[in-house]
């Protein structure tokens, strides 16, 4: 079953931005969508998978509302 609030998006990292404490606002270029600014909760954690990886120029993968 395919969950339609979801959406995938594949896209360049133009930019971030910290805010609050572990979250981080994520500004991606994508074919599909243009220009996107997603809410990547826990980003900034000590522990987190995606602490590294969220830099300006990287390709990511991931799904979004």
């Amino acid at each position: 079953m395919v969950n339609k609030k979801f959406r995938n998006i594949t896209g360049i990292v133009l930019g971030t931005k910290d805010t609050r404490d572990y979250d981080k606002v994520v500004v991606v270029f994508s074919p599909e969508l243009g220009k996107v600014n997603l809410v990547c909760y826990g980003a900034n954690r000590f522990k987190s998978r995606f602490s590294n990886k969220i830099n300006v120029s990287n390709i990511i993968k991931g799904m979004a509302r």
